[in-house]
C-alpha cells in the first residue's frame, strides 16, 4: 500500500501552475509543469529550457477530456496517420506515432493556459490530475513488480524524485 498523503503531499507543489508541455522518449511519456527554467544538458553541452516540475510516466495512462480519450498510453504503439504501411512503422521514432501527434494536436488547439486545479491518488500509486479545460490525466500503475511506473520531479533543484512502483514508493 502506498502513503497517499505522501504522494499529495509531493505533488500539491503543482496545483496552480500550468501544463507546459508533454513529450514521449522510447516508452516514457513526460508532462512539465511550472515556469520555464534553464537547466544544463550534460548531453549537449549547453542548455535547454525545461518546466520547473516534471512528471515521467512509464506505466498505463490516459488524458481525457468530457467527450473522449485524447490520447493514452497504448497510442504509442498505433502509427501517427501519416503513415500509410505499417512496415515502415516504428513506434519509438519521434512523430512516428499516434501518442506523439495527438500530444502535439492537443497544445496546438488549447489557446488559454491548462492550469491543476486538483490531484488524487489511490493506495496503489494512481493519480488522477484535474485541468482546467476539463482535461483529466489518469496514471495507472499496471504491473505488480518493482519497476518503475511513474516520477514526479524538480527540474533545477538537488533533490530526490519521488518513485512509485508496482511494490510501493522510493527516492532516488
Amino acid at each position: 500500500m502506498i502513503d497517499t498523503d505522501l504522494v499529495l503531499g509531493e505533488l500539491k507543489k503543482i496545483i496552480g501552475l500550468p501544463l507546459r508541455y508533454a513529450g514521449r522518449a522510447c516508452d516514457v511519456i513526460w508532462f512539465g509543469f511550472g515556469n520555464l527554467i534553464k537547466k544544463e544538458d550534460k548531453r549537449c553541452c549547453g542548455f535547454r529550457e525545461v518546466a520547473e516540475y516534471a512528471l515521467h510516466v512509464q506505466c498505463a495512462f490516459r488524458l481525457t477530456n468530457s467527450e473522449r480519450i485524447i490520447v493514452g498510453s497504448a497510442d504509442k504503439y498505433i502509427p501517427s496517420s501519416e503513415i500509410e504501411d505499417y512496415n515502415d512503422f516504428d513506434w519509438d521514432v519521434q512523430g512516428a506515432n499516434r501518442c506523439d501527434e495527438q500530444l502535439k494536436k492537443m497544445f496546438s488547439k488549447i489557446s488559454t493556459e491548462i492550469l491543476v486545479k486538483s490531484i488524487t491518488a489511490d493506495s496503489f500509486g494512481g493519480i488522477k490530475i484535474f485541468f482546467s479545460e476539463d482535461i483529466l490525466l489518469e496514471i495507472i500503475p499496471d504491473n505488480s513488480t518493482e519497476d518503475e511506473a511513474w516520477r514526479f520531479l524538480s527540474n533545477g533543484m538537488n533533490t530526490e524524485h519521488l518513485v512509485i512502483s508496482g511494490i510501493g514508493i522510493d527516492w532516488e
